[in-house]
């Protein structure tokens, strides 16, 4: 093995040439256990793997195909740092190979196995570092109050530096190439405005509220219009009751809220064009037909509890309290139950419960009895063993089941239900309910795990990375998918900093 790799060593020294002294890290996979596959079998399986966008050996498992002479082969830390899934990969040298899908299943396909290595030359001594999926691998015991604190605070820095000049935020970035996404989205943009004011209002950091400003006046000025009273949020031809909602939040709780009284008001009164009488609310005021209920629901009832918990309007706690038992009956249908649902709704329960007075006793109870429902229900959806359908040790922590078609694994999702969840151990405390309390701190800091695991921190996990500035502190999408979305980052940080307000240092440990 040692002969081998010297040899490639000086066969890289001379193809670089008078570059080779620029080189500061080296890359190496030393393969083994290579396993032939059935060509036509695993072509069509790695197809599926793609479309259902779970390739659980993403990163761990190489890949090489041969044909005569011919043969490529990707490494899993390569698979990693180009961000491609194995289909994709496959397709780009079917096609290179100027074959058909047909001729392409007859070549000859073998995964293999590899201990993953980065060696970092620029250090003195030279260090090399043992990774697992092209990062190292997070313990739970690691996780403490000062990394806590660190994790919230790369995050934040992440939103700070990719917040543009002119109020503009990246919405998604690709960390190997640097390069953005095209696309949009008004509600993930809206929300992470809001966990920059969290941010703001809990370090009481004046100069981030100027630039929060910065980026409300460009989402007003893109995104804002109005039909006669009617704010409305414009993403292309949609009009989202969610984006709405989280657009006139961050505006509400900004500290120059009075900027934007017009738009306050204009959002305030689309919110309500959209509910009806039953208790439901339309998802769309513009350009959709389908009922986003796990979702767009709870954002607007955040929405109405925070204005709720500083005015005290009467109008919004009765339509509050006609549709809590509607979304109640309609999310514990058997056919209904979902995941996504639940943080939303645990936020706006504990805002607004906690603003109720005493004369609201049997509401409160309401509130507080279907919160616990619903966040024992989202505990059990969190993977930690193999009875978890667990494939591999960094995936520890995420919210997702396999087989119960709740969507996909994704930072975002996690992150969410860290906001939720928070609450509900908030729901807890205050009650004296130690068991459950206990039992939501385990889940978090295990959610935390998986947020660590995810985090772009130094040279090790960015060694594919060209420029680290707009990267460190980002939270990859899975531990097998690199790009960073503003979701990604926003949603965990909204929780975790309500969580290190609140946590006492020894509440961080025992979570194994």
């Amino acid at each position: 093995m040692w002969d081998v790799l010297t040899e490639a060593l000086k066969v890289g020294r001379a193809r670089l040439g008078d570059k080779a002294s620029e080189v500061t890290r080296l890359e190496i996979d030393l393969t083994h256990s290579y396993r032939p596959l059935n060509p036509a079998k695993q072509w069509q399986q790695i197809l599926d793997e793609a479309a259902h966008k779970v390739p659980r050996h993403q990163g761990i498992r190489g890949l090489r195909v041969r044909q005569g002479e011919r043969l490529d082969l990707w490494a899993p830390t390569w698979q990693i740092a180009s961000n491609q899934a194995n289909a994709q990969l496959l397709e780009a040298t079917r096609k290179r190979w100027n074959q058909s899908e047909e001729e392409f299943a007859t070549n000859e396909f073998h995964s293999f196995e590899a201990d993953q290595v980065l060696v970092r030359l620029d250090r003195q001594p030279i260090e090399a570092v043992a990774l697992f999926r092209g990062n190292r691998l997070v313990d739970v015991g690691e996780v403490d109050q000062a990394a806590t604190e660190r994790l919230a605070t790369g995050m934040k820095d992440w939103l700070v530096h990719n917040l543009r000049a002119d109020g503009r935020l990246t919405y998604m970035i690709y960390p190997a190439t640097g390069r953005e996404d095209s696309g949009n989205n008004m509600i993930r943009q809206w929300m992470a405005t809001n966990a920059m004011i969290r941010w703001a209002q809990d370090r009481n950091d004046a100069a981030l509220f100027d630039r929060v400003e910065q980026n409300i006046d460009y989402g007003v000025a893109h995104f804002y219009s109005q039909d006669g009273a009617l704010g409305r949020i414009n993403e292309g031809p949609k009009v989202k009751l969610g984006a709405v909602a989280l657009a006139g939040m961050a505006m509400y709780t900004h500290p120059k809220h009075d900027k934007w009284a017009t738009q306050i008001a204009g959002l305030r009164a689309m919110v309500d064009e959209l509910w009806h009488e039953d208790g439901s609310f339309s998802s769309f005021y513009a350009g959709g037909d389908q009922e986003f209920w796990n979702f767009y629901p709870g954002e607007a009832l955040l929405f109405w509890a925070t204005i709720y918990a500083k005015e005290q309007d009467p109008e919004i706690l009765r339509k509050y309290k006609i549709s809590v038992p509607f979304y109640t009956k309609w999310h514990l249908e058997p056919n209904n139950r979902n995941p996504a649902f639940v943080p939303w709704h645990l936020q706006a329960n504990y805002t607004l419960w906690t603003a109720l007075g005493s004369d609201e006793a049997e509401f409160k109870d309401e509130l507080l009895q279907f919160s616990f429902t619903i966040a024992d229900w989202l505990v059990e959806v969190q993977q930690w063993d193999a009875s978890d359908k667990l494939n591999y040790p960094d995936e520890k922590g995420r919210f997702y089941v396999p087989d119960k078609g709740y969507g996909v694994p994704h930072a975002s999702s996690t992150g969410v239900y860290i906001e939720g969840l928070i609450d509900a151990w908030q729901f807890a405390r205050d009650v004296g309910d130690e068991a459950r309390k206990e039992k939501y701190r385990v889940a978090l800091i295990r959610a935390l795990r998986s947020m660590m695991q995810l985090q772009f921190v130094d040279d090790v996990d960015m060694y594919y990375v060209e420029d680290p500035t707009l990267i460190a502190g980002g939270i990859r999408t899975t531990v097998y998918k690199s790009d960073i979305r503003c979701d990604n980052v926003q949603h965990p940080l909204m929780g975790i900093i309500k969580l290190l307000r609140m946590f006492e240092a020894d509440e961080y440990g025992d979570a194994g």
